[in-house]
């Protein structure tokens, strides 16, 4: 009797064990489209919010369905220990051609600027943002917040408009990858000294495709 019941105890503690693997698998289930971006650290996926910011969302998506993410790669990771401004932030940048040295090229015009003021969508860790240079030059570069950023949002004065940048998405699942990646070290000479030790030693090539 003790051995069957034995038996039996281990059978359940196996079906338990496979289902909570099975389940810390899924990517919760969600209505807007999800791109799932993979590196060799593993993957991250992203819902994009097209019902609060459809032109950043879309133009996003775009980029995605049209294959011009075929060579794409994090290459540069803000921390505050090596950002430089008085208002620190924490983000971990793609958007650079995988052999790093080119620029990503943009295949669309720049888009129009969705402050967070408009959208309600704010730099909390885990938000997907497009950069940019003045106000509605977003064009494909992106960053994820791997901390919350507060001057990053519309007022923050991160930048000296005072419109902050656009939020489109937010991971929701795959941060421990981000902070991964973001820890990698970032020594790597560069041209613009504003990067200057924020470019990662070797960029990390990310496969980007659509799961819903």
């Amino acid at each position: 009797m003790n051995q069957l019941t034995s038996r039996a105890e281990r059978i359940i503690a196996v079906i338990c064990c496979s289902f909570i693997l099975f389940a810390c698998n899924q990517v919760p289930q969600s209505n807007q489209p999800v791109i799932k971006l993979s590196t060799e650290y593993g993957d991250i996926f992203i819902e994009l919010n097209i019902e609060k910011a459809p032109i950043s969302a879309n133009n996003f998506l775009a980029y995605v369905q049209g294959g011009h993410f075929d060579e794409l790669a994090f290459y540069r990771t803000v921390t505050h220990a090596n950002d430089n401004h008085k208002l620190k932030i924490a983000v971990l940048q793609g958007g650079i051609d995988t052999d790093f040295d080119d620029v990503f090229a943009p295949e669309f015009l720049p888009i129009a600027h969705e402050s967070t003021a408009s959208t309600g969508l704010l730099h909390k860790r885990g938000a997907v943002s497009f950069a940019r240079g003045d106000v509605g030059t977003a064009q494909s570069e992106f960053f994820i917040s791997t901390d919350d950023n507060p001057p990053l949002d519309a007022g923050g004065l991160r930048v000296p408009d005072k419109q902050g940048f656009a939020v489109f998405g937010q991971v929701i699942k795959g941060m421990e990858v981000v902070d991964q990646i973001a820890a990698l070290p970032s020594n790597r000479a560069h041209y613009d000294s504003y990067v200057h030790g924020q470019v990662l030693d070797k960029a990390v090539n990310i496969e980007v495709s659509i799961i819903n």
